[in-house]
């Protein structure tokens, strides 16, 4: 039982990286994995390069990213990038080979694995909820212990950002959005769909943008499941959660803010299942982010930046949350043209490999997050996806121990 809870402990750190703050810096329990990595990496090298070889194409893909990103930045541009995807050998591979094979000493079958993803992910919910519905402890969360800082989001925005994990505004959500369409693909974990409404939830007051991830992992499962009854009843609780998201906000004592800033979105939806967007947040962004590139030579190797950061307004762009701009902006289509070669090369497999729901969702879920935000490189999104793709394929070859 031990191993097991400090499994769900890895995996929750692994999916949500929550931070403290230690004097003046800020520490990522995601880093607590680095060292157990390296350990197996290198403890079990033979095993490791059967790894690789298994997954030869994606890594040779992601090889290229990482080298490309610092020779665009030797011509000028901005080092976050390229040090972003020198850590995703870590987020990406090293970490997920950690986690898959630390289970397989335990005996997990691939429902285990799922099941403990399900968990962790309840308990980053179950966190948000608990932040939500009492102030003392979001104050403690927020003040105290990650020490939010004038700038950050959750400094300012005091109506969002509930919860203990970084990213709480982006791809905390996204990744509690999949990690609903996870508890629906794979059967056996029947108790998740009680912990669907607190899901839901938690990615209304961090990141909108996870509840459309998680709506669409439902919608998929209608498509796909063949299971009537199931659908039915899954169908009906997304539906219950949305349409009574306002008053279970007001039982819990969420602030005038968070509900403005709730019923925006849901306000949104409406409009824009009404056939209009032009005056929704999708429509602002659509016609106020959607930036083109400049001429030819920003079109094919970028100008090495990104412009979420607004580093471009002196060139006269305005600053942009889509991801698809922002990876053109870095590094053109030499850069672009690989990294959704690689999303379309996980796809490709997940669909051989029998898993059509989860092909479907995960490019559903790529189109939805990488417009506002990123899936794509070194992202939580495309860890856990990653995770998922390791365990469906290494379970597939009988690397894994089989289910009875």
């Amino acid at each position: 039982m031990f191993k097991k809870i400090v499994y769900i402990l890895f995996l929750y750190c692994f999916l949500f990286s929550p931070p403290v703050a230690v004097g003046s810096i800020r520490f990522y329990f995601g880093w607590l994995l680095w060292p157990f990595a390296i350990y197996y990496v290198l403890n079990k090298s033979a095993v490791f390069n059967r790894f690789t070889k298994t997954f030869r194409v994606e890594f040779q893909i992601m090889l290229y990213l990482i080298v490309y990103a610092f020779v665009r930045v030797l011509f000028g541009g901005e080092f976050s990038t390229p040090i972003a995807n020198i850590l995703a050998l870590m987020s990406l591979i090293a970490v997920p080979f950690f986690l898959v094979f630390y289970g397989k000493k335990q005996n997990f079958e691939i429902n285990d694995y799922i099941r403990y993803i399900l968990i962790a992910g309840t308990l980053a919910s179950a966190i948000s909820f608990l932040c939500l519905s009492n102030p003392t402890l979001d104050d403690l969360v927020r003040n105290r212990i990650i020490q939010y800082r004038e700038g950050e989001v959750g400094y300012e925005s005091l109506y969002r950002g509930f919860g203990f994990g970084s990213q709480l505004t982006s791809h905390y959500s996204f990744v509690l959005g999949m990690i609903v369409a996870l508890g629906l693909f794979f059967k056996g974990h029947k108790w998740f769909f009680f912990a669907i409404p607190v899901t839901i939830l938690a990615c209304f007051v961090n990141a909108r943008t996870g509840v459309i991830v998680g709506f669409a992992g439902i919608f998929v499962y209608f498509l796909f499941s063949g299971r009537a009854a199931a659908s039915i009843v899954t169908f009906a609780i997304g539906i219950l959660t949305w349409v009574y998201m306002e008053s279970i906000l007001t039982a819990l004592g969420a602030s005038d803010a968070t509900l403005r800033w709730t019923g925006v979105f849901m306000s949104d939806m409406d409009t824009m299942a009404a056939g209009e967007t032009q005056d929704t947040t999708f429509g602002y962004i659509w016609n106020e982010m959607l930036v083109a590139p400049k001429d030819l030579l920003w079109l094919l190797v970028g100008n090495g930046y990104s412009l979420f950061g607004g580093k471009m307004t002196e060139y006269g762009y305005f600053h942009s949350d889509i991801g698809f701009v922002n990876q053109l902006s870095f590094g053109g289509l030499f850069y672009v043209i690989p990294l959704y070669y690689l999303v379309y090369y996980v796809i490709r497999r997940f669909y051989r490999h029998k898993q059509k729901a989860l092909s479907l969702f995960i490019f559903i879920t790529f189109l939805i997050t990488n417009f506002k935000g990123g899936f794509v490189f070194n992202t939580p999104a495309f860890a856990l996806t990653l995770l998922i793709y390791y365990l469906v394929i290494l379970n597939d070859k009988g690397i894994l121990i089989k289910s009875k």
